[in-house]
């Protein structure tokens, strides 16, 4: 019994008290009368109901038994899980903290390029806005800034799409801090030589 699960036991209790149902539905006194009646072995019948009898008692102390253990056992079973998750929950702040090691270096050589990257993209939007304005004023033909290639952010918006992409495989992990550089390339519109931010 002390090698039962919880499960085990639950199931023999129901089994049990099945047969306890059995074993109360039977109507002892009126199986001896309709085999007195009938002239059949009354020894043979007495004999099988003291066997049934017995089986009942057993059953019910068993029963008893059982209702102690399943307690008990919930109460292993659970200190078990408990103990194996705590196993391996102790790993994890090591794991995390070697994570955290490996990180350190990636942040460190990102956080100046993106520093850079959002100082240069600023400079673009002011630069792009003058080059506008001296074009509107001058009434230059707008293929003056057709033929400035350069202040276009293309290559600029590849890598921030680029840098979107690997942030949307995160699983949920927020990259929003690495990716607020984005706001400078918002509302550029080269082809209708305006700029809007």
């Amino acid at each position: 019994m002390k090698d039962l699960t919880s499960e085990q036991i639950r199931k023999r209790l129901d089994e049990i008290e099945r047969k306890q149902h059995q074993h109360e539905a039977r109507d002892l006194d009126a199986e001896l009368k309709e085999v007195m009646l009938k002239g059949g072995d009354l020894d043979q019948l007495e004999n099988q109901q003291l066997d049934a009898e017995r089986i009942a008692r057993r059953l019910r102390v068993e029963y008893a038994a059982l209702s102690t253990r399943l307690p008990e056992a919930e109460k292993e079973e659970a200190l078990a899980k408990v103990e194996a998750m705590k196993k391996i929950m102790a790993d994890q702040p090591k794991r995390i903290k070697a994570i955290s090691k490996e990180i350190a270096p990636m942040v460190d050589a990102i956080v100046p390029l993106l520093r850079e990257a959002t100082s240069i993209m600023r400079k673009r939007v002011l630069d792009y806005k003058a080059v506008s304005r001296v074009v509107a004023q001058q009434r230059l033909p707008s293929s003056v800034l057709e033929e400035a290639g350069s202040i276009k952010c293309k290559d600029y918006s590849d890598a921030l799409n680029a840098l979107r992409t690997a942030s949307s495989s995160t699983d949920g992990i927020d990259l929003s801090d690495f990716l607020a550089i984005s706001q400078y390339n918002v509302g550029l519109d080269f082809d209708q030589n305006k700029v809007e931010v």
